[in-house]
């Protein structure tokens, strides 16, 4: 779920973020700045893509898996 946030963060925001003279990738300058924001705001993400019924946990959310990815083992693709 860590990469499938991160990509969203990357869709709505610049990929860049100036810092002074630095042009810095955005999603670190975010992880690094405030790590108890970042999980916070990537908990409120995966509890709204369970809420869609996009993800699930079947360990009262330590671990989240999508659901197509579910469904294609069901049905033989990997």
């Amino acid at each position: 779920m860590d990469t499938a946030f991160e990509d969203m963060i990357r869709e709505c925001y610049p990929e860049t973020t100036k810092v002074g003279w630095l042009e810095l990738d955005t999603v670190s300058v975010l992880k690094d700045m405030d790590l108890v924001s970042w999980r916070c705001a990537q908990a409120d993400w995966e509890s709204q893509e369970a809420d869609e019924c996009n993800i699930i946990s079947f360990d009262n959310g330590s671990t989240y898996y999508r659901i197509t990815d579910i469904e294609n083992i069901f049905e033989g693709e990997t």
